[in-house]
């Protein structure tokens, strides 16, 4: 093994009885398991076999090629035009609502509501028409590998024993994204009635537009403070919690798959034997190695 390539240092739980993976991504053609922020295992498909690498971010970033803002553009061009169609009526019917709505709070509260879920259906429209076949397999994969290593503490010995897993991870990397979206949404909400409160208490000679520009500011300002708030002391975690659990259920509908390859399984077995080795070597059996003996062979010839 080549002298960068050697292992620096792994991230695991400190409860012996408690097998945690630190992080694990997938790809169209390679399944990566973490050992730190920037060392991993990859599992990559080629022709003939299956090749797993130590690796380091950033030592094939020079090989990679960049699109153009233009390519991305005409490639995406499907999604963008659902999305904007989807917000274009979206906006017109909260314009059409106002209509009939005179109270401020109440109104200010269905537009939160709406553009919190206005988001939830925007990425999933993306995560579903973005993500291949391909790509929505090997996320499975990589998804059941966790959950087998982290329920059973040892590595497979069939291909059975990692169908049985579910393909939905509850360390999946949206929950970070929704969990942010949760919280907008709330700090919004809250800086909401907090405006009304203060817009109330206001002096009725004061101009309209310099109560604006107050509210405006006060609301970026608040919002920020209380979002900043909720993350540092985790509060509302009652209610985030279980709304996280959900939308990233629904996310993972969108980018995952009941039909997964058994070649992305050997995939996913592979780079997480090479993983557990080096991260918990005592859970490591030589029994285990049936797996590979028995099953290698599929990533050939499928």
């Amino acid at each position: 093994m080549e002298k960068h390539n050697a292992v620096t240092g792994v991230y695991k739980s400190i409860d012996p009885d408690e097998v945690i993976i630190f992080h694990a991504s997938s790809l169209e053609d390679e399944i990566r398991f973490y050992l730190n922020d920037t060392q991993y295992f990859v599992a990559s498909e080629t022709e003939d076999a299956c090749v797993v690498k130590l690796k380091e971010e950033g030592e094939e970033e020079e090989e990679k090629k960049h699109d153009s803002v233009f390519s991305i553009i005409k490639e995406n061009i499907r999604i963008l035009s659902t999305i904007i169609v989807i917000c274009l009526l979206t906006l017109t019917g909260l314009s059409y609502l106002e209509v009939f709505i005179d109270n401020v709070l109440i109104y200010l509260i269905i537009i939160y509501l709406v553009c919190f879920i206005l988001i939830i259906v925007c990425a999933t429209i993306v995560e579903f028409m973005s993500t291949n076949f391909k790509l929505k397999s090997k996320h499975s994969a990589e998804h059941m590998a966790v959950n087998f290593l982290e329920i059973n503490k040892r590595l497979p010995r069939d291909i059975g024993e990692i169908k049985k897993m579910s393909r939905f991870s509850a360390d999946c990397g949206c929950r970070h994204y929704l969990k942010d979206v949760e919280v907008n949404f709330i700090s919004s909400m809250l800086t909401t009635l907090i405006l009304i409160v203060i817009c109330a208490m206001l002096p009725n000679f004061i101009p309209s537009y310099i109560i604006d520009i107050i509210l405006i500011i006060t609301f970026f300002i608040l919002s920020s403070l209380i979002g900043k708030i909720i993350k540092k002391y985790e509060l509302f975690n009652f209610i985030i919690k279980p709304i996280n659990k959900i939308l990233v259920n629904i996310m993972q509908c969108a980018n995952t798959t009941k039909k997964v390859k058994d070649k992305d399984i050997i995939l996913a077995y592979s780079v997480a034997k090479y993983w557990l080795q080096i991260v918990y070597p005592e859970l490591c059996n030589s029994d285990d190695d049936l797996f590979e003996v028995e099953y290698l062979n599929i990533i050939i010839n499928k």
